[in-house]
């Protein structure tokens, strides 16, 4: 999902706001594509692999060339338990692992091979221990339960081969959601089920943890739908309002 190279923040002192929303000024001029919220800050990735680390005092630039420095866009970020490393995915293989506290990027950039554009990218665990989702355009799901190191990573196809909007993980779940409005948990990273789920009148985007076991879907008109296996709740959060 991209959002415009000015972020936004809820409740802060800052400019541009909408609705409790407010603009804040970033160290770029490209899109960015996602961001992800830490202890210490937050993350946003996006355009030609641009990576930024928001702090107390301001967003500042961690790289403007991914992980590998090719420039491929970065389109998904996740965090491990606790925020202490962010993990990158995007186009053409690229991965990274960040870690906040020593401003250093890892590159792990076509993990076994493999140099698909990633849609987005989960992560489940401590750092050093995390397992690791990357999903893609082709509807394949890419899992390493041992940190992404080589060697580790195996791949499915939960649904019909529909490209893969998002992914999200919790210590006990793993949820994503295709391009067909197909919504698939699994609790081992092997076996995917698909869940129960009301008819959308748009196209899903994104998906989020609300708890353990409780999602949010995000739709393409700024539709919210939270809620699990068969019980899902329209309209939450503001309806089709959106910052």
């Amino acid at each position: 999902m991209a959002v415009a190279p000015l972020a936004v923040s809820h409740g802060a002192d800052q400019q541009h706001s909408h609705g409790g929303w407010d603009g804040v000024e970033t160290p770029t001029a490209r899109t960015l594509h996602d961001v992800v919220h830490i202890e210490e800050g937050a993350v946003a990735v996006g355009a030609g692999g641009v990576v930024l680390d928001r702090t107390a005092d301001d967003w500042t630039l961690v790289t403007d060339s991914g992980p590998s420095g090719n420039g491929n866009n970065l389109r998904g970020v996740a965090a491990t338990a606790g925020g202490e490393r962010v993990w990158v995915a995007g186009a053409s293989g690229a991965v990274g692992e960040y870690d906040p506290a020593s401003g250093s990027v890892t590159d792990r950039t076509a993990p076994d091979g493999v140099t698909t554009t990633f849609t987005d990218i989960a992560v489940a665990g401590p750092a050093g221990d995390a397992t690791v989702y990357l999903v893609d355009a082709s509807g394949h799901v890419i899992v390493s339960e041992q940190n992404g190191q080589a060697g580790t990573w195996t791949r499915a196809t939960p649904g019909s081969g529909a490209a893969i909007a998002g992914i999200a993980a919790s210590a006990s779940a793993t949820f994503l959601v295709d391009e067909n409005d197909a919504v698939f948990k699994t609790t081992d990273g092997e076996t995917w089920d698909e869940l129960e789920t009301p008819a959308f009148d748009e196209t899903l985007t994104d998906i989020a943890m609300r708890s353990a076991e409780t999602v949010v879907l995000a739709g393409d008109s700024g539709a919210i739908v939270v809620g699990s296996d068969g019980e899902w709740e329209r309209g939450v959060g503001g309806g089709r309002s959106a910052p």
